[in-house]
């Protein structure tokens, strides 16, 4: 499961969803399952081994989890105020939760009914986005108050260690276990801090475009994208040595990138572009652009099944992309401002958290399409670059 990364767009979001109802999706069609979560859902991690989904709830203060087997609500779970993003470990499947308001990381334990709230010590840290290394087990948050990152786990499991200072207003925080390194995008000065992962210290800070807030590694090629959400741009940084190798034009407001290793390519979606910029890895140039639905906020890939989700936040939809062809298969209707998805690897049903409509969608399963608008009513339109060349061919 590939994990769309970027921040979890505090100021805007929280526009949006404190005022709950100022967007209008009109009659909803029908979808496969809609499952009724917290107040305000707006990031979902999935265990892919325990085969249990976490959402968070921003507003509700709390974690949903749901049984991908049976498709049915488990139990929710309070946490610390205004939660913003959750990872899950791998191996052990203890989730993390980042709640911005009480300054705490929230741990959730295999079959706990309750979490255990670490504080993030500091002044007004605002943790915000969470990151897990697979190598060290560590746990990554960023402190967009605090200009700083959280480290947990370097001396013990579960405990808080210390603040690395970083640069101002930190989002998104991805790891790169291959080459050693952990990368921050600071939104307010234009720059991605380099945290050693084995030492926790700060290794330099990398000058990119305006408001970098969304990340993606490539550790088999050394390399790290950065989305230039006010430049309309991707900064592409060699990996450790964090060096800015190309600048990539891409559509209008970049937020968040998806890499597929397998296709030779990564994914953009442009937020006011409506649309999703496919990057061929080896050369760095585009290579096709997909219209999808409007404001694509987050992506999710399915490698298995060869398709790419984008979750339309204005248009309360789902575009399903093809990516061998980067056309968009079908517009499936969700509920109201989708702002968070995953897909479940072994099912392919698709999980979306929808805002303001406060619960869950679950489209896609099996690679089902059924009950959806086939074809591209709302996107789909793909432009190829001049040599023609098709995506999925590495």
């Amino acid at each position: 499961m590939a994990k769309a990364v970027g921040c979890r767009h505090a100021s805007m979001f929280l526009a949006a969803v404190m005022l709950a109802g100022g967007i209008s999706n009109g009659a909803p069609a029908p979808i496969s399952t809609t499952i009724p979560v917290g107040d305000g859902p707006v990031a979902i991690a999935i265990d892919q081994r325990a085969r249990i989904v976490f959402v968070v709830n921003v507003r509700g203060d709390s974690v949903s989890l749901i049984d991908a087997r049976t498709r049915q609500l488990m139990r929710t779970i309070q946490v610390g105020q205004l939660p913003h993003d959750v990872a899950v470990n791998a191996r052990t499947g203890v989730a993390y939760v980042a709640d911005w308001l009480s300054d705490t990381i929230s741990i959730i334990e295999p079959g706990a009914s309750d979490a255990r709230a670490i504080p993030v010590n500091g002044y007004r840290p605002g943790p915000l986005a969470v990151a897990i290394s697979a190598t060290t087990e560590r746990v990554f948050v960023t402190n967009a108050l605090g200009n700083s990152l959280a480290v947990v786990g370097l001396a013990s499991a579960n405990t808080f260690t210390v603040n690395v200072p970083v640069g101002i207003d930190p989002h998104p925080v991805v790891v790169d276990d291959r080459n050693r390194r952990v990368y921050v995008g600071n939104a307010l000065d234009e720059t991605v801090s380099v945290i050693d992962l084995d030492t926790a210290t700060l290794v330099k800070a990398v000058h990119v475009g305006e408001h970098p807030i969304g990340l993606a590694v490539d550790g088999r090629r050394h390399r790290l994208y950065v989305a230039n959400s006010a430049s309309d741009t991707v900064s592409v940084l060699s990996s450790p040595d964090a060096e800015v190798v190309a600048t990539i034009p891409v559509g209008r407001t970049p937020r968040v990138m998806v890499n597929h290793p397998a296709a030779g390519v990564f994914y953009v979606a442009n937020q006011e572009g409506a649309s999703v910029t496919t990057i061929d890895s080896a050369t760095l140039t585009p290579v096709s652009t997909t219209t999808v639905g409007n404001a694509p906020l987050v992506m999710a890939l399915d490698e298995r099944r060869g398709r790419l989700y984008t979750a339309n936040a204005i248009d309360g939809t789902v575009s399903v992309i093809d990516t061998f062809s980067m056309t968009v298969l079908a517009t499936l209707p969700v509920g109201r401002y989708p702002d968070a998805i995953a897909v479940e690897s072994r099912s392919g049903c698709v999980y979306v958290g929808n805002a303001l409509s406060n619960d869950v969608s679950i489209v896609a399963c099996d690679g089902a399409l059924s009950r959806a608008t086939v074809g591209p009513p709302v996107g789909g339109d793909t432009e190829l670059n001049g040599s023609g060349r098709r995506i999925g061919l590495a």
